[in-house]
């Protein structure tokens, strides 16, 4: 298992967590944008109501998407998500691998 690392120069890297207390079933999603010095840039946490513990992990991608999104380093850097959910980082994958010509998407 390897260490954390930070980007590579002109990227910029969002860690997320996700987790849901069995009992109530609610569900926090939180994560790190860090550049490639290491220094965070934007932390955040949420709750995120009652869910299951499949969708937390895609409503903390969403979330981070929507953050960076609207940051300033949107118009400067690439992004990179890291996830400690290997389905999340499998759906990341396979959407990323589609083709979307024609559908307006980018």
């Amino acid at each position: 298992m390897s260490g954390w690392k930070p980007p590579p120069s002109g990227f910029v890297k969002f860690n997320v967590d996700a987790a849901v207390i069995s009992l109530s079933g609610i569900g926090r999603i939180g994560g790190l944008l860090h550049n490639s010095s290491s220094k965070i840039l934007i932390p955040f946490s949420k709750n995120i109501g009652e869910t299951e513990l499949a969708m937390t992990g895609l409503l903390a991608v969403k979330e981070v998407l929507c953050i960076f999104k609207a940051s300033s380093w949107f118009q400067s850097h690439e992004l990179m998500v890291e996830s400690d959910c290997s389905n999340v980082v499998k759906w990341v994958q396979l959407f990323n691998s589609l083709s979307f010509d024609g559908v307006g998407a980018t």
